[in-house]
């Protein structure tokens, strides 16, 4: 979409597959009662904090956890560009530095 030479993967992206997972998974009893969409929802959820806390064990976010906390946020269109997102990202205190 945004014809960039190199494709750049982004976690919102998975979201997009929660039809496809919904239609697969098997559930269990508690799950109907939950829904699969939320189910799908957190199972991305968790594997992104897994992810994340495999990458950036030990780091300190607080800066940035507290520029967030502080009703600043980050808005990126599905079809922002790489050098788009760059710059939304680097508006957030140390999250660029910290994340490199």
């Amino acid at each position: 979409m945004t014809e960039e030479p190199q494709v750049v993967p982004r976690i919102a992206d998975i979201y997009s597959a929660i039809p496809s997972m919904t239609g697969k998974m098997e559930l269990e009893y508690e799950g109907e009662q939950i829904g699969a969409n939320r189910i799908a929802k957190d199972l991305i959820k968790r594997a992104a904090g897994e992810i994340f806390e495999g990458y950036f064990v030990g780091i300190d976010f607080a800066q940035t956890v507290a520029w967030f906390d502080q009703g600043n946020n980050l808005r990126m269109a599905d079809t922002a560009s790489a050098d788009e997102c760059m710059l939304l990202l680097e508006s957030a205190p140390d999250l660029i530095d910290t994340a490199l």
